[in-house]
């Protein structure tokens, strides 16, 4: 799992092996500081493997409405 942040008046959070395990946890764990913040976000989630990745991004938007995502 990789993680990387974009500047900007939204952040942006890359996530690299989002499908599952520790990157999915990551990106859920961020989307939760996100909402708890009251800040808007911005994920990329990336993954060797497109199984899983649409149910992350389904469980980012869960956590954080504002949260908007694109799996790659």
């Amino acid at each position: 799992c990789k993680i990387m942040f974009c500047s900007g008046s939204r952040p942006c959070c890359f996530i690299t092996g989002a499908s599952r395990g520790f990157g999915r946890s990551a990106a859920i764990a961020l989307a939760q500081q996100f909402s708890d913040s009251g800040t808007e976000g911005n994920f990329i989630l990336v993954s060797r493997s497109g199984d899983g990745l649409e149910e992350t991004k389904k469980r980012i938007v869960d956590v954080c409405v504002s949260a908007k995502g694109k799996a790659i």
